[in-house]
């Protein structure tokens, strides 16, 4: 009897954790929207500030300190994208933190015009952070990465690499890696950010 309600336990986890949030995501990936396995915040001056990466990379980290200092957060974990003629369109798929009221957004509307941020985080077992330029062929290389899900299904897959190619042309690609004095004092990472924030 144990072993059948531990069976059915790891079933009803299954399900919950990897079959149905993948079927959404393929139901979604059809009605036009893709899946990014990203954080997504904007920032007091309104730039969209988009912090791709798998599970351990450093999303949940930085969208906590930021939340602390005034920052709004659409997700901590992953979105859903959809392209339109003036912009895009964010949706949250997935939040793994509880976001007080006043600092969650439930959806973000980005115009051609805003400016479209994309760190992609790194935590280094090193004592000093940093923050450097990345060119658009890695970026859309680490990209693929977090929407794996969508590119496994051809019918699928062409949209997907359509929009993650039309982001890349909006955005400023930078990745930031994480050490020990970001995770120790989130003033390194205040200023890191707002050195990114600064440039035009």
């Amino acid at each position: 009897m144990p072993l059948c309600l531990s069976c059915k336990d790891r079933n009803g986890r299954f399900f919950k954790e990897v079959f149905f949030p993948l079927a959404k995501i393929i139901a979604c990936g059809y009605r036009g929207y893709s899946y990014l396995h990203s954080a997504v915040l904007r920032s007091p001056a309104r730039h969209l500030f988009v912090l791709p990466g798998n599970s351990g990379s450093g999303k949940t980290t930085i969208s906590r300190i930021l939340l602390r200092v005034g920052w709004c957060c659409l997700s901590d974990d992953s979105v859903l994208i959809k392209r339109i003629s003036s912009g895009f369109i964010l949706l949250p798929f997935k939040r793994t933190i509880k976001i007080p009221d006043n600092k969650k957004i439930d959806k973000i509307f980005i115009r051609s015009h805003r400016r479209i941020i994309i760190l992609f985080p790194e935590i280094k077992r090193k004592k000093k952070s940093s923050v450097s330029d990345i060119s658009p062929v890695e970026a859309m290389e680490l990209l693929m990465r977090c929407s794996a899900h969508m590119l496994t299904i051809p019918q699928l897959a062409r949209k997907q690499m359509g929009m993650l190619s039309h982001l890349l042309k909006r955005a400023e690609c930078y990745r930031i890696e994480l050490a020990r004095d970001m995770l120790r004092d989130k003033r390194v990472l205040l200023s890191e950010i707002e050195s990114v924030n600064k440039v035009i």
